[in-house]
């Protein structure tokens, strides 16, 4: 990935179907290029990873930034690590308005609070030049969050903050945490990522594809992928589900 020097574009709407789809829609159209991003009130087809919808109702944070693969090809800097830097960005940024949170990573998506689901990330890799960094945070309470086993700012006493403005706070994490991640590589973002992360060293389900593969999560590689202790050996794993057991 390129280096944040700026964000030099932000476009923000009412409702989209998904910022991700939109992002995609600028850059076709010639407007939306490296550090732009997209913000959004409201989203009416909001997805997540392996194309599962989002709640997508006003008041929640909902944005998508675009970065340019860096064409230099640094062979330590993989599109696989990149989930990690984005989990501790919004981590950094629920920090700074709640210091005693327990805040915690789900491979390789998800983040958490006291195990609930707050915010999600999605990435995507677009006309072989671009990533699309999605993310969405859950800030005003809805009832289906009770179901989907997720929280929200409002829920832990953190009512009327505006969307805007912790979108700016994940923005200069952003900057900050990916610049860093280029000029030092992987190991510090890994490091930190695990010292939080759920289920380590418990027995977990993985649902990759129309298979299921049960064992220990124990390690997250140099890549970014999922080390899984089993009958059979050490699996490596880059895509999935994982649940607990």
């Amino acid at each position: 990935m390129r280096r944040i020097q700026a964000f030099i574009s932000k476009y923000e709407y009412d409702i989209v179907d998904s910022t991700q789809n939109e992002a995609i829609r600028l850059i076709q159209d010639g407007r939306a290029c490296h550090g732009s991003v997209v913000f959004a009130k409201m989203q009416g087809a909001g997805r997540g990873k392996f194309g599962k919808s989002w709640i997508g109702n006003k008041g929640n944070l909902y944005l998508t930034m675009v970065v340019e693969l860096d064409a230099t090809n640094n062979s330590q800097i993989t599109l696989t690590q990149a989930p990690y830097v984005v989990a501790l960005c919004v981590g950094d940024a629920i920090r700074l308005l709640l210091n005693n949170a327990e805040i915690q990573y789900k491979w390789v998506n998800d983040v958490l609070i006291d195990r609930k689901k707050i915010s999600g990330i999605l990435l995507e890799k677009v006309l072989d030049r671009f990533v699309l960094i999605g993310i969405g945070m859950n800030l005003k309470h809805q009832e289906e969050y009770v179901a989907l086993n997720a929280t929200s700012l409002e829920e832990l006493g953190l009512g009327g903050i505006l969307p805007g403005v912790l979108g700016e706070s994940v923005l200069q994490r952003l900057q900050f945490r990916i610049n860093k991640w280029i000029d030092y590589g992987f190991e510090f973002v890994r490091r930190e990522w695990m010292s939080h992360a759920i289920n380590l060293n418990q027995l977990v389900k993985v649902h990759v594809g129309g298979s299921v593969i049960e064992g220990v999560f124990t390690n997250i590689d140099e890549d970014g992928a999922l080390m899984i202790s089993t009958s059979c050996g050490q699996r490596k794993i880059y895509g999935a589900d994982i649940f607990e057991i």
